[in-house]
């Protein structure tokens, strides 16, 4: 059930685990297909032995549980709408989850746009991340329309 989000696991019968040791599990779940910051983990027992619902300590930065990457903040602007001129566009974004290296972001639907030269400079603005996390270049595909 996604809104409850609950793993049940049962220890069989001849699988009681002594006080103090430490057992470790792992498991896959699909991640939701929008972004969401990693929720509240919390690890309960029942049964033969109940014990109350607590905090678990999860995974700092990507690693934490159903993180799910997406653009928190995502923005663009020109500098002209004159014909014929130069025109540079800022992009603003902001992600929920760290951009590891290789990930590519791509900018599209930029249409009707006159450049030929495959590589875009990039231009560092006032707190000069772009360059660092993209380098000094992107790539430019020309799709006609």
């Amino acid at each position: 059930d996604p809104a409850s989000g609950s793993a049940v696991f049962t220890v069989a019968p001849g699988g009681p685990a002594p006080a103090n040791s430490t057992i470790v599990l792992s498991f896959v779940l699909r991640n939701p297909k929008a972004g969401q910051d990693s929720p509240l983990v919390e690890a309960s027992g029942s049964g033969g032995v109940n014990m109350t619902a607590v905090a678990v300590s999860k995974g700092l930065g990507n690693a934490a549980p159903l993180l799910v990457a997406d653009f928190t903040t995502r923005g663009v602007g020109q500098s002209t709408p004159s014909a014929g001129e130069d025109n540079t566009l800022s992009v603003t974004l902001q992600t929920r989850a760290s951009l590891l290296a290789g990930t590519t972001v791509s900018i599209i639907n930029l249409k009707g746009s006159q450049t030929s030269d495959p590589s875009l400079p990039i231009t560092a603005l006032a707190n000069g991340t772009a360059t660092s996390v993209f380098g000094d270049a992107a790539q430019w595909i020309q799709i006609s329309g």
